[in-house]
């Protein structure tokens, strides 16, 4: 099995669109859709060698779904901090809350 560019590109693209409409209730501009396909499909070309030796065994699998848990955690952290700037939490504080209670999970 081989993963195309088309495949994993309008996947994680068409991801973040949906949380935005979801978890922010706002509508994802079509510029910004445009430049976000565009901007994937650039990564994947640079990445093309490894995208075209892919193999869907099971450490190829196990990777692949690590990087799609990482693109959800960094996009929901991304939406996190966009409603936290419209709320008015300042970046400093916020910081500090997200790090204590990641110091806190650590024990």
């Amino acid at each position: 099995m081989r993963l195309g560019i088309p495949n994993w590109t309008l996947r994680l693209l068409a991801q973040r669109v949906v949380q935005l409409e979801i978890v922010d209730s706002a509508s994802a501009r079509s510029q910004g859709t445009a430049g976000g396909g565009v901007g994937l499909c650039e990564i994947g070309l640079v990445f093309w060698p490894e995208v075209q030796n892919f193999e869907a065994n099971e450490s190829g699998l196990y990777g692949l779904g690590l990087s799609v848990v990482a693109t959800l955690l960094a996009s929901l952290g991304n939406i996190a901090s966009a409603r936290n700037k419209k709320v008015g939490i300042s970046v400093m504080s916020s910081n500090a809350w997200t790090m204590t209670y990641g110091a806190g999970l650590m024990l």
